[in-house]
């Protein structure tokens, strides 16, 4: 431990001695009319550069990529083969800076990691040869934004680095799809649960519409835009349709979507029309108490392809009737049924009575 402790000193007294050979030099160059500057204590500061150069944007926009830290952001400073040095758990307080305590305090809001290694490594220089610095992201607390509406998950989440709107999505489950029964998961005519061509993002004063379902149908990367610190992105909610479907198909019921569907699309998701139904004369109801219109659909001209699928909307009721012959056939079976329960009932009554004359 004295050995270390000795060796480091020798270090510091090697590196004082040829800063003030320098500081005699450079003072003897400017002349006896000249003092240097004298820098704040504790607060070190990038140079700023005043040639600007243009760039192309694309440049600037990787440029922006980059997380720059901010207040209440936590951060670890690891000196290499020295532990002692070394730090975890730095906040940058809301003035700005973070503390070391060799080096005093660093202005790291607005700056990247990659600017705060630099200040620091610069500035262990003065205590330590050749230092090896490294910084690491602990938490991000300073940079966020908020996701709501059609998402499995709306909330907070934190920004780090570069974050596409497609990658915010992600972070929050993702956008659910909703089935025929109006559950959530996929099924035959599972659509997204949200209006993807309607999403917007606010970012201060700007709305800016993004046609995320181009960005997942048909790759249109420049609808997805990379997110900035405090965007509010919103994900509309699709306009409920709410359809009924009795009579003769698999599963009678409410069906639910969110997007347009058809009348076949709705016989699909209610499970297929049975071997009893009477395709050419479905109907139905459209509107609600007094003005309401019935109408007859032959399913077999749409199979066919000579007639147009009927688009139904909220509150359509769909009855699927019963085959003639099915409804012959039933009746039939009705009145064998009928005859089969009389007759047995007469086999009953006769059974009780020789029961009767025997006692």
């Amino acid at each position: 431990m004295i050995n270390i402790y000795l060796t480091k000193m020798m270090k510091k007294g090697i590196l004082l001695f040829l800063l003030a050979s320098l500081l005699i030099i450079g003072a003897g160059a400017v002349g006896c009319g000249s003092s240097l500057p004298k820098p704040q204590e504790g607060r070190l500061h990038l140079p700023e550069n005043n040639d600007q150069a243009e760039i192309p944007p694309y440049q600037v926009a990787s440029d922006t990529l980059q997380y720059r830290l901010g207040p209440g952001d936590v951060i670890s400073i690891i000196v290499h083969e020295e532990p002692d040095i070394s730090r975890e758990g730095v906040t940058v307080r809301y003035d700005g800076y973070i503390t070391h305590y060799l080096i005093g305090d660093v202005l790291a809001t607005g700056r990247t990691l990659a600017q705060v290694d630099t200040l620091i490594t610069e500035a262990m220089k003065h205590y330590i040869l050749g230092p090896e610095v490294t910084i690491f992201l602990q938490q991000s607390n300073s940079k966020r934004f908020v996701i709501l509406g059609g998402v499995s998950q709306p909330g907070v989440y934190p920004l780090v680095n570069a974050v596409r709107l497609t990658d915010a999505v992600a972070m929050a489950g993702g956008i659910p799809r909703s089935s025929a029964s109006g559950a959530i998961g996929d099924d035959p005519i599972g659509t997204y649960a949200a209006d993807l061509s309607g999403l917007y993002i606010l970012r201060g004063n700007q709305k800016i519409h993004v046609d995320l379902s181009a960005v997942y149908s048909g790759g249109d990367l420049f609808q997805d835009i990379y997110l900035q610190p405090d965007d509010y992105v919103y994900v509309p909610m699709p306009d409920i349709r709410t359809i009924y479907v009795f009579g003769e198909v698999s599963q009678p019921g409410v069906i639910r979507t969110g997007r347009p569907i058809s009348l076949a699309q709705v016989l699909f998701a209610a499970g297929g029309i049975l071997p009893s139904a009477k395709k050419s004369s479905i109907q139905v109801l459209y509107g609600s108490g007094q003005l309401t219109e019935n109408i007859t659909v032959n399913l077999n001209d749409i199979l066919d392809g000579n007639d147009y699928d009927l688009e139904l909307q909220d509150g359509n009721i769909v009855y699927v009737p019963r085959s003639e012959f099915h409804q012959a056939t039933n009746l039939i079976q009705q009145f064998i049924n009928t005859v089969q329960s009389i007759q047995l009932t007469r086999l009953l009554i006769d059974d009780l009575e020789n029961a009767t004359n025997t006692n």
